[in-house]
Parts: C-alpha cells; sequence; structure tokens
C-alpha cells in the first residue's frame, strides 16, 4: 500500500471521529452555529501526491546488446510526495518503457510512479545479428511422454562484433505450428524436432519421447542366428528364441504358425514347429501359440537411458477347464494361471553393448531371479456357449519393476507350468508381446 492511501485512511479514520463526537455532544436538534463566510463543512484537505520521481543510484550496467533485456541491478529510485514524505523505490515498484528485448535505437529507459517518471540514459549498440546459438544442456534429447519445459533451452544471439548474448524474445514451433505453452509443452511418444525463431533467424533440435518400450511376438530371433548377426540385432528390441534355429530352402529361419517343412542350417529336413516355439494367429492376433513348460523367451530391450520401468506381458491364459460338448478344444471356460506358476523370471546381467551374457568365474551366466507375488494372475475367462476368442483373450499383466540399464537389457522368461487341461495335456499360455514401461 502506498503512503498515499495509508494517509487517505487516517484522514476519513479522523472525519468520522469528529462526525460522532459533535452529534453525540449535541444532546438536541439545534443547527450549529454558522461560521462567518457562510462556510458551514469541514475544511477540505487535499491528497498526498507524488511531486518528483528521482533516480538515486544508476543501474551497474548501461551498455546492451539488442535483444537483452534491461538490468535495474544497483539501481535506486525514490518518490517525493507534497505532504514532505521521501519513499525508496525499487525499480519493480515503477512501471518500465520500453520493457523486454530492447530494440537498437533505444536510448533511454523511462520510469513511472504515481503520475510521474524519470529517465536512465542506455547505449544499445548497433552491432548486426549474424545467428543464434542454441544451449539445450538442461534438456536431455531424450524424455519420456508428458509435458516438457522448453524454456530450458537457452538461446544467444550472436554479432558481427564476436559479442553474444541470452535473448528471451523468441518462438518455439513444431511441424509449422507456434507452441503456446513452451514451459509445459505435451509430447508425445516418438521423434520431436523443434523450431527456435528469434527475430529472422531460426534453429532447431530434437526430443525424443517414449512411453516404454516393446516386443512383438513375431519379432523372433533364433540364437544361433543372432551370435552370426549380432550387430544387426543388437540396439533392437526382440525376443531371442535359444532352442535350434529352422530355416526354409533360401536359408531364412521360418517364423510361422503353419505346420511345414524347413531345414537346419546344415541342410537337414525339420519339420516346424514341432518342439520349437511358432508365432500363429488366434483371432487375427499374432502370438507365440501354446508355450509349453521348459521353454525359454529373452526379451531384449534396448534402452537410450537408465530408467526404472514396469514389466508387463500382453498374454492369454491357455488353462483349458471346461469346453462345448458339441465341439471339443471350443472353450466354455478358461482357468485363471498364478504367473509364479507359470514362469521363472530373471533380469541377466548382459555387457548393454554387446548384449552378451556376463559369466562368473565357473562360466555361468549372472542371473538375478524376479521375486513375483502370489496375487499377480493371468486371468483366464467364461463363455456359456463356447467361444474360440478365449484362446485369446489377451490380458496385460504386470509382473514386476526393474532398472534398465543404457544399452542392451535381457529379461528372461522360463516356462515352469505345471498346469495342465481337461485332457490332462500340459499348458501355459499364448503370448502377444512384452512392454517395459516408464514409471
Amino acid at each position: 500500500m502506498t503512503k498515499k492511501r495509508i494517509f487517505t485512511l487516517v484522514l476519513a479514520a479522523v472525519l468520522a471521529f469528529t462526525l460522532v463526537f459533535s452529534f453525540t455532544a449535541c444532546g438536541d436538534k439545534t443547527e450549529p452555529e454558522k461560521k462567518p463566510g457562510g462556510d458551514e463543512g469541514n475544511p477540505s484537505v487535499d491528497d498526498p501526491y507524488v511531486v518528483e520521481l528521482r533516480i538515486v543510484t544508476p543501474p551497474t550496467k548501461t551498455e546492451y546488446m539488442p535483444g537483452e533485456e534491461f538490468d535495474s541491478k544497483g539501481m535506486k529510485l525514490a518518490a517525493e510526495w507534497s505532504h514532505g514524505v521521501t519513499e525508496d523505490l525499487d525499480p519493480s515498484e515503477c512501471t518500465m518503457s520500453p520493457s523486454g528485448a530492447l530494440a537498437a535505437d533505444t536510448e533511454e529507459i523511462t520510469f513511472t510512479y504515481e503520475g510521474k517518471s524519470c529517465v536512465q540514459k542506455i547505449v544499445v549498440n548497433s552491432a548486426e545479428l549474424v545467428s543464434i546459438e542454441l544451449d539445450r544442456s538442461a534438456l536431455a534429447e531424450q524424455q519420456l511422454v508428458g509435458t516438457v519445459d522448453l524454456y530450458s533451452v537457452k538461446v544467444y544471439a550472436v554479432y558481427d562484433n564476436d559479442s553474444k548474448i541470452q535473448v528471451s524474445d523468441f518462438t518455439f514451433a513444431e511441424n509449422g505450428t507456434t507452441i503456446a505453452n513452451p514451459a509445459a509443452y505435451e509430447v508425445t511418444a516418438g521423434e520431436h524436432t523443434i523450431k527456435v525463431t528469434y527475430k529472422t533467424l531460426s534453429a532447431e533440435f530434437k526430443i525424443t519421447a517414449f512411453s516404454g518400450y516393446t516386443v512383438d511376438a513375431t519379432n523372433i530371433v533364433y540364437s544361433e542366428v543372432l551370435e552370426k548377426n549380432r550387430d544387426e540385432y543388437i540396439g533392437t528390441n526382440f525376443v531371442e528364441n535359444p532352442a535350434a534355429a529352422v530355416y526354409d530352402a533360401d536359408g531364412n529361419p521360418i517364423i510361422s504358425g503353419t505346420n511345414i517343412k524347413g531345414f537346419l542350417e546344415d541342410g537337414t529336413e525339420a519339420d516346424f514347429p514341432g518342439n520349437r516355439y511358432r508365432a500363429g494367429s488366434e483371432q487375427g492376433t499374432p502370438c507365440l501359440a501354446d508355450v509349453k513348460k521348459g521353454q525359454i523367451m529373452r526379451f531384449h530391450i534396448w534402452s537410450d537411458f537408465t530408467a526404472t520401468v514396469e514389466l508387463v506381458l500382453t498374454a492369454s491364459s491357455g488353462y483349458l477347464l471346461e469346453d462345448n460338448p458339441a465341439g471339443s478344444w471350443i472353450p466354455t471356460k478358461m482357468g485363471d494361471m498364478q504367473f509364479n506358476k507359470l514362469f521363472d523370471v530373471n533380469v541377466v546381467s548382459v555387457n548393454s553393448e554387446t548384449g552378451l551374457p556376463e559369466t562368473d568365474e565357473e562360466g555361468n551366466e549372472v542371473k538375478t531371479p524376479l521375486t513375483i507375488g502370489d496375487e499377480v494372475i493371468l486371468p483366464g475367462g467364461e463363455s456359456e456357449n463356447g467361444d474360440m476368442a478365449l484362446w485369446a483373450h489377451w490380458q496385460d499383466v504386470s509382473f514386476g519393476e526393474i532398472e534398465l540399464q543404457e544399452g542392451d537389457n535381457i529379461i528372461e522368461l522360463i516356462v515352469t507350468s505345471e498346469y495342465e487341461n481337461k485332457y490332462e495335456a500340459s499348458c501355459a499360455a499364448n503370448i502377444v508381446g512384452f512392454e517395459v514401461r516408464f514409471k
């Protein structure tokens, strides 16, 4: 509150007290005695007002480059009031003009307070702007999906006299659209190219946002193929199948749900899938169909940075409890399956660059078992009349958290299922994919 407003409130209180006292003392309705000269009211009192605004101490900095903002550090002002009071002021208590980035022809800054103004002379260099530079060291290239503060990127104007200053009056845009709220810009998964424009010049930087990493059921690489083409696969996300590979006549590994003939690399003919994985198609969704006890899946996840992640398997129960009497294997009821009775899960210690598992002194791979609670369930499902779609009743099952390292990571699932279906046949699950989600 200014001294002007304080003085007015005090004066009003005094007048109110005087009026109350005069009415209390009167005691009757006799009109007050008229004063000489005809003045029938209280005498008026003028409100105090600022008569002068002056600079007491000039700012430390008075020379600028175009685009810089005025720096009031070290500056002090004072306002002289009509009733003789001197008020010390900080520049922030005054209105300043011009504000923001300084133009090349700016020669002074005007400060205004309570209707009075004063002027601070400055010099703005007339150097020519030749380029802009970005410092994005405070904004990592890899980000989680969500809001990003683009203002953490610093923008510098570079002039032909070799001077460089940080500027603020620039804009951000993506895909030709100006970003309205750079302090909380919403980024979706994927790569984003952000354009920064200052005056007539622009520069760009990139952000890659991740919501997590996924491995699809069909993205399978046999271990022996991986060993021969490691550089082709490490750096991507895939599931490694430790079973011996089956090849077609052209020498390509076979990943198929059909019962076809293939060949081992030495030319020996082999049936496929046999006891190996097959990527089948249940209800139009490619999957690892009918995985069995003893099968091993090694999910390779390549991460650009360390992060705590949630592990999620997208699968459907293969635990057939009841089927349609009119047609065997058409489920009416699929049972729930306890995750820790389906799989043993290990985090394999791995060379982050090569994807090769690390070994101990005896040559054994170093693994850390993941403890999974009994409450983690792969749900089954029911259908009154029977429905083959129950074989593909896909559910996202979250079964733990781990710390991803930068580079390659291996999460190993070993099928340990002791479940048997109504026909006393070993059963486990159909699997669509595997996902790690950032926390």
